[in-house]
């Protein structure tokens, strides 16, 4: 394959990528990551705090209860969280919700369940023409270590640069049969990103590419 093919490949999943976090992330709602307005400088790492958590493997089985209670045949094919920044220098480690999507091949229907603190609620339902990829991947894998994983490969610098983006989590089933976590941080005005990806079951850094974006 050429380099320019190669480019063309890389730059079609990043938007594909995108697009999914910015689809996905209309059904989620009061997801705030607090950054603490402190002090920087340029050697300084983030000081990292634990905050409330809902954990992911928690918040899985409350979504499949509900899920399996819609078709018995449902099998997820997704997982999304969201933090917005506001600036500073203290991360809160705290998962206010998380949003999972159930495809049942039965009805060729997508469900959305979203749990949060109070527990899990069926969002919006859709038929899809194609069945998407199922996921699979270590539950013991949780938000805090992929947050650590993003800043150790790059997410450091960049919201130092960019402290009010936007960090995203996403997981999704790829061709390859492969399960990816995507963390992404977004600049909401310049539009520039960087994209952190971990296979979702061997935990190993898969890609890790930064987009200029407007600037």
């Amino acid at each position: 394959m050429s380099d320019a093919q190669t480019g063309q490949d890389s730059g079609r999943w990043q938007k594909l990528i995108l697009v999914g976090i910015l689809v996905v992330n209309l059904c989620l709602y009061g997801m705030v990551f607090v950054w603490t307005r402190g002090s920087r400088s340029s050697s300084q790492a983030p000081q990292l705090t634990a905050g409330e958590s809902l954990e992911l493997s928690d918040a899985h089985r409350q979504s499949l209860a509900l899920a399996l209670s819609w078709q018995p045949d449902a099998q997820l094919v997704s997982a999304t969280a969201s933090w917005q920044l506001a600036s500073g220098e203290r991360l809160t480690l705290s998962r206010p919700a998380w949003s999972f999507s159930f495809y049942s091949p039965s009805t060729r229907q997508m469900q959305v369940v979203i749990v949060d603190r109070n527990g899990a609620q069926a969002g919006p339902r859709q038929r899809v023409d194609m069945a998407p990829q199922h996921v699979s991947l270590d539950w013991s894998l949780d938000g805090d270590d992929l947050l650590l994983t993003f800043l150790s490969h790059g997410g450091e610098e960049f919201i130092g640069a960019h402290p009010k983006a936007n960090i995203h989590l996403q997981l999704q089933g790829e061709d390859t049969n492969r399960s990816t976590w995507y963390i992404t941080a977004i600049d909401p005005v310049t539009r520039q990103s960087l994209i952190v990806g971990v296979d979702a079951l061997s935990r190993q850094v898969v890609m890790s590419k930064i987009n200029k974006g407007e600037g």
